[in-house]
């Protein structure tokens, strides 16, 4: 778990410190080891014994330090510390006996919840209709093994900010509300039945993600109940809740508290973060009784977990009508009786210019606001929603138990196309997104400068500035004729995937033709702008590490050059960290990537560096593939071999989940690759690739890096900068 460090932090004999920790801590009954193989337990213990059995038992024995995470006079305290970015945010912490030891009964679980309701009467909507809070979140979290920590984390709105007492007062009378009502069994039974849905239908993650979660736990659960200890929720304790319920006091209360401009008294020595830490009662700003209110019964809970009737047919289209397409695959190898239902909602002209794609984003705000109530139920019973801005126009989600999903759908298409608009929360949101625009600029320089090349070659792609400013003078009555003039029909594509079958694909015709104006339009579809020169992008960024995005563009967007980049990347990704990272030290940012800009693919070096200008940064990135490029013909076939056997196999790879397959037909649905085999594809075209070809690809890429690529820098604390190539004053900016 060490991720970060200093000269001073690594002070002194190295070494011997190293083996002295090795020789008193490092023993077998310090340690967990979680294998996953699709062998056999015999053929793994017979794998793992003779290997791990050597490393030696000390028989150290449990060493778990028990201190109090506060001393009796440490609280109530308040931390306030300064934050970079733009916005403020506050955090409630309650110390509290572990909770591990009552894994099977969770009462944790009751009041977290409660406390992190979104529904209607919660804390959340109460703050959230003041205009006070941007997001709520309520967590209980192991801090070791004899305490947890109960985290409720809200990000306040500039009015929330001024209000913070006032915060603290509501959330102390919707505590109360909950401490004062008698734990309601039907409450616990709900999340134990989502709990128990959850385990018995989880879907397989990574390998190495599973072991790496897994590991950790061995010694904290017994053996029979490793797997399904987080889900475990077997007995309703009333009086246990209620005690835990009892640490929830202001006098047990850390509260932390971050804003750009606060009175700091003193300075962090790592990080140099300026703060302040004042001791005794929490202010609290008396308000009127809240309408606060326990849930009410989940209507989203899933009555319907059977398994359709499976069919060997693979994707297929099963409905192509004026405005109206729709694609269906019946598909249960996962086990799980889960489905996804995705939408885009083409509107005439797409969202081409920044305006349109400045509105539509607030517009999604205002919507997902307006369903927060609504639709927080279906969350905690597994069925979820999202709405995202594609060049199209608007797009829908809905993932989940495929039960309630096309009820869940109709609230979420009512609200998109006829949801109120409230001039209060126009206000705020537009404020907040305007808010999260700006802290872009705030963002590590490699992330900014990653941005930018999305901004720079992608049609419908704007700077944050250039959005804020067609955001900043718009009115709510300019949206709502927005949405009057979008809105007036719509062409629709869908997708059906999972547990579903044709008669679910009738049921959405008659919802959709029921709810919308369908017409056959053409879609829009993003744009590549093509990279025939030798161009320069400089970023203004507040940062004294100086970041380098360089781009060599395929010469299009065929499979074929698509793979060969793809290769590419494969083979010079290991090698350029090695050389710029391990050896030259020159930052901890660096890579090579291939990640395509809509279909067009091409090699991306990536570096941060504290040390080396961007001017040095092009040069030792040039002078690495030129020497690489020289020296391929030295390359062996088995070396190449194993590396197209590494992409083949990324390639080649099955979903390992329900999700996995959903995004692979989609993606290709939206790029119009109807055999939805572009994976493939590639795969075939790698496969085709010799060694000679990939020494000409090598070749080709050296001589673009030096009249043929894209090259977006901030320069940090350093004064050397690329000059080589035609400066664009914007990454919209005509070539």
């Amino acid at each position: 778990r060490f991720t970060i460090g200093s000269l001073d932090t690594l002070d002194g004999d190295i070494h011997a410190d190293l083996m002295n920790f090795f020789d008193t801590q490092y023993s077998a009954d310090q340690m967990g080891l979680v294998v996953l193989s699709n062998k056999s337990l015999d053929d793994l213990e017979a794998q793992i014994r003779p290997l791990f059995g050597q490393i030696p038992n000390k028989e150290l024995g449990a060493d778990y330090p028990n201190v109090p995470m506060y001393a009796d006079d440490q609280l109530p305290a308040l931390l306030q510390s300064q934050s970079i970015k733009d916005g403020s945010r506050i955090v409630y912490n309650f110390p509290l006996p572990n909770t591990r030891q009552h894994y099977k009964k969770k009462p944790e679980q009751y009041f977290a919840n409660l406390l992190g309701h979104e529904g209607k009467g919660s804390l959340y909507q109460a703050l959230s209709a003041k205009g006070w809070i941007r997001s709520l979140s309520s967590t209980v979290g192991e801090f070791d093994r004899y305490h947890s920590m109960l985290t409720v984390e809200i990000e306040l709105t500039p009015q929330g900010d001024e209000e913070r007492a006032a915060v603290t007062d509501l959330f102390f009378q919707y505590i109360g509300l909950i401490k004062t009502t008698p734990p309601q069994q039907w409450l616990y039974d709900e999340q134990a039945q989502v709990a128990k849905i959850a385990f018995r239908f989880q879907e397989k993650s990574q390998p190495m993600g599973f072991v790496y979660q897994l590991a950790p736990s061995i010694n904290k659960y017994p053996a029979e109940d490793l797997l399904a200890s987080r889900f475990l929720m077997e007995e309703f304790d009333p009086a246990l809740i209620q005690q835990y319920l009892g640490y929830i006091q202001e006098d047990n209360l850390l509260v932390e508290y971050s804003a750009p401009a606060i009175q700091a008294t003193s300075t962090e020595p790592w990080f140099q973060v300026p703060y302040a830490l004042t001791h005794g009662s929490i202010e609290r700003d008396r308000q009127p009784q809240g309408e606060f209110a326990l849930p009410t019964a989940n209507p989203y809970l899933p009555d319907d977990l059977n398994l359709k009737p499976t069919d060997e047919n693979s994707i297929t289209a099963v409905s192509n009508k004026h405005g109206l397409s729709v694609w269906l695959d019946t598909d249960t190898s996962f086990g799980s009786p889960r489905a996804n239902l995705k939408l885009q909602l083409a509107i005439a002209g797409g969202l081409e210019t920044p305006r349109d794609r400045a509105v539509a984003q607030l517009y999604r705000s205002m919507v997902e606001d307006n369903l927060s109530e609504i639709t927080y139920p279906a969350y905690l019973a597994g069925l979820g929603y999202s709405l995202a801005v594609p060049d199209a126009g608007f797009s829908i989600s809905i993932g989940g138990y495929q039960d309630n999903q096309l009820e869940l759908l109709q609230t979420v298409l009512d609200a998109l196309t006829h949801g109120s608009l409230n001039q209060e929360r126009f206000d705020t949101l537009k404020a907040s997104l305007i808010l999260d625009w700006r802290n872009a600029k705030k963002e590590r320089p490699y992330a900014q400068a990653f941005a930018a090349l999305s901004d720079t070659l992608r049609s419908g792609r704007w700077p944050r500035d250039t959005l804020v400013e067609n955001l900043q003078p718009l009115t709510l009555e300019e949206l709502e004729a927005w949405r009057e003039d979008k809105f007036k029909s719509f062409s629709v594509t869908g997708l059906l995937h999972g547990n579903v079958q044709r008669t679910d694909v009738v049921a959405l015709e008659k919802l959709l033709s029921a709810s919308i104006d369908l017409k056959l339009t053409t879609v829009h579809r993003a744009q590549v702008r093509s990279v025939e020169d030798t161009l320069l992008l400089p970023l203004d960024i507040d940062h004294n590490d100086a970041a380098m995005v360089l781009h060599v563009q395929d010469p299009d967007d065929s499979f074929a050059s698509r793979a060969k980049s793809s290769l590419a990347a494969q083979i010079l990704h290991n090698a350029y960290f090695q050389e710029l990272r391990t050896e030259k030290q020159l930052g901890y940012v660096v890579s090579v990537s291939n990640r395509p800009v809509v279909k067009r693919g091409g090699i991306t070096f990536i570096i941060q560096s504290p040390v080396a200008s961007t001017a040095d940064l092009e040069r030792i990135s040039v002078d690495f593939v030129d020497h690489f490029a020289a020296a391929w013909p030295e390359t062996s076939e088995e070396d190449f071999a194993r590396q197209k056997a590494g992409l083949l196999s990324r390639l080649r790879q099955s979903p390992k989940n329900l999700n996995e397959q959903s995004q692979r037909y989609w993606g290709d649905l939206m790029d119009n690759h109807l055999t939805f085999d572009s994976r493939s594809k590639i795969a075939e075209q790698v496969e085709a690739i010799s060694k000679a070809e990939m020494g000409i690809f090598l070749s080709t890429l050296k001589n673009k890096l030096r009249d043929s690529r894209l090259l977006i820098f901030s320069p940090g604390k350093f004064e050397q900068i690329p000059t080589v190539g035609k400066v664009l004053a914007s990454p919209t900016a005509a070539f």
